[in-house]
């Protein structure tokens, strides 16, 4: 599990997805959520505000608000694109490795609805 920050948000009001970008240590992930989603859970993402994030090849206990399933788009070194059901997760990272499939397990701390 790790700690990111949010640093940026962009809506796309077209499609009612949020992209969120995040960063942790060296580590920066583009994540495109639903808003609905966003509703569904109480969390309205701020610049700044902390985040939970884990990538794994399985599904994890825990509190969880968020978890999304996928497979791996494309990939270069450095980077992987992951297709959640047609939402884009970027995740830069100098030590990637890719996986599988994948689950995006995400918990805020600041949920507000």
């Amino acid at each position: 599990m790790t700690i990111f920050v949010v640093k940026d948000l962009e809506e796309y009001d077209y499609a009612s997805v949020l992209n969120i970008r995040l960063e942790g240590g060296k580590t920066r992930i583009s994540l495109e959520l639903p808003v609905q989603v966003l509703v569904d859970v109480g969390w309205r993402p701020r610049e700044g505000e902390e985040v939970e994030i884990e990538v794994s090849d399985k599904v994890k206990d825990g509190d969880w608000q968020i978890i999304l399933s996928g497979k791996p788009l494309r990939h270069e070194k450095g980077k992987v694109v992951y297709s959640f059901g047609g939402l884009l997760c970027k995740i830069e990272s100098p030590k990637i490795k890719i996986v599988d499939p994948v689950y995006l397990h995400l918990k805020v701390k600041n949920r507000n609805g």
